[in-house]
């Protein structure tokens, strides 16, 4: 099976807004005065971006740009001393990134203002995204722009029944950790989700282009697919079975926080695999079901 390494452990619980707010702080530094703009251009040419949302929560500023057919989107992930989280470009759903590892060497990102009385960021950019984010030979995109918004400060509300589940026979398992991994390559990312019993289920696919609707996969399938895995105490490490079939159908998605990417979506999914070191010992889950924060 395909070998992941883990890139987040945790997510941040927010509340995505499609708006922003000039409400007043109670301190800042020093900037100007409100404003809402966000020009960039993409291989030097212009791109027209209609809607902008900007928000913080703790330490996590975000800027969020999209187009009026919301085909393509930038965004940009940021603390207040102007450090780069991270930062991509989407154009009908093939993105580019700024370098994961050290993205100040190909990329530069200057917070001009970061006014906190005003709620108000203020920042210009210049340089290389990457196809894959952790290879410099990939295919590239040169961005630059700029812009100047008023952010919305984001609480996080809580999610009604979390889970990921299933049932095999007499045993029920349901999860109580997630984490997030990226398949070697950076195409594609595995929501993993663990619980107190020694399995693990992975979800395999790009949260922000999958669609609503029942999604098919086999033992050939590359993108979209699922895998299913058991602890192993002798190498402490999860073994993965071999898929052979399965199925997941999202029935609800919503952007749940532009500041790390996630989303919430909820569903059902069926699952069978086989260990490849004992062809006797299989899986085959018929009522999985599924609602949680997934991550970009």
């Amino acid at each position: 099976m395909k070998n992941s390494f883990l890139i987040i452990s945790a997510l941040l619980v927010v509340f995505l807004q499609s708006c922003t707010s000039s409400s007043s702080g109670s301190d800042g530094n020093s900037g100007g005065g409100a404003s809402n703009t966000f020009t960039a251009t993409v291989n030097g040419t212009a791109v027209v971006f209609t809607q902008v949302t900007a928000q913080r929560q703790d330490v996590v500023l975000s800027v969020t740009a999209t187009d009026a057919t919301n085909t393509k989107r930038m965004n940009f992930a940021f603390n207040p001393n102007g450090n780069l989280i991270s930062a991509y470009y989407n154009n009908a759903g093939q993105s580019y990134y700024a370098h994961y590892y050290s993205s100040t060497n190909t990329f530069t990102f200057n917070l001009t203002t970061l006014n906190v009385a005003n709620k108000q960021v203020v920042a210009d950019f210049n340089g290389t995204f990457y196809r894959d984010s952790r290879d410099l030979t990939s295919n590239t995109i040169t961005v630059s722009g700029n812009f100047s918004q008023i952010y919305q400060l984001l609480t996080p509300p809580p999610v009604t029944n979390p889970h990921v589940s299933f049932s095999a026979g007499n045993y029920t398992w349901f999860s109580t950790h997630s984490n997030l991994h990226q398949t070697l390559g950076g195409s594609f990312n595995s929501n993993e989700f663990t619980s107190d019993k020694p399995l693990k289920i992975s979800f395999v696919f790009s949260p922000s282009s999958i669609t609503l609707g029942n999604h098919p996969f086999t033992a050939n399938s590359t993108d979209e697919y699922m895998i299913y895995s058991v602890y192993n105490p002798t190498t402490d490490s999860y073994d993965d079975y071999t898929t052979t079939s399965g199925s997941f159908n999202i029935t609800s998605k919503q952007i749940y926080s532009t500041l790390n990417s996630t989303f919430l979506l909820e569903g059902t999914f069926t699952l069978n695999a086989v260990n490849p070191n004992n062809s006797n010992q299989t899986i085959h889950i018929t009522d999985g079901s599924f609602k949680n924060i997934f991550g970009q």
